[in-house]
């Protein structure tokens, strides 16, 4: 391993170390560009299942069906 290597490794592992600092950071910037999903019920539907539908018989190619799996599947994380 050459000098250059050794010295990339070492920023690297202090870089991932946390402090409240970056804590502190993380929080500021997180909460300017939090994203609000938008609810399901204002996401139009194209399938035959209808708006008034519940959101779990959309079918997968619908948008309403995609943002209701998508979230289902981030929830199940």
């Amino acid at each position: 391993m050459d000098e250059k290597e050794l010295i990339s490794k070492a920023m690297a592992a202090l870089g991932s170390r946390t402090s409240e600092a970056k804590a502190a950071a993380v929080k500021r910037n997180g909460a300017a560009t939090r994203f609000q999903a938008k609810p399901l019920a204002e996401i139009p539907c194209d399938c035959v299942a209808g708006n008034d539908a519940p959101d779990s018989a959309h079918r997968a190619t619908c948008p309403r069906g995609r943002a209701y799996r998508r979230r289902q599947k981030a929830t199940a994380k």
